[in-house]
């Protein structure tokens, strides 16, 4: 993997819709520019009030990444093997795991 040398891509997630505000969440996955396989790129996981998510999983592309305070992080060239992996979910304690999709903002 190689990301452009002038472009930082941003991928969002949001969690599906749901009527209690605290299961919602958003996951932003940064690639700055010229990223490679073995660079590792930032995730924010805030919950639906947009405060950072204080300590969770979040199942990503094949993987488990720790969220503290609402930051975690992924090795690029890991997330691109996990691509296709279909589980896209935030695990909190004393919540049940909400799914997610990709979306566009």
């Amino acid at each position: 993997m190689k990301t452009p040398a002038d472009k930082r891509i941003i991928l969002t997630f949001h969690s599906i819709p749901s009527r209690n505000a605290a299961t919602r969440w958003k996951a932003r996955v940064v690639f700055e520019p010229s990223s490679t396989d073995d660079t590792v790129a930032a995730v924010t996981v805030v919950d639906g009030a947009g405060a950072p998510v204080k300590e969770g999983v979040l199942e990503l592309a094949g993987l488990s990444l720790a969220v503290k305070d609402g930051c975690a992080a992924v090795r690029c060239g890991d997330f691109v093997k996990g691509k296709h992996s279909i589980k896209l979910r935030l695990v909190r304690e004393g919540l049940p795991a909400w799914p997610g999709v990709l979306t566009f903002e």
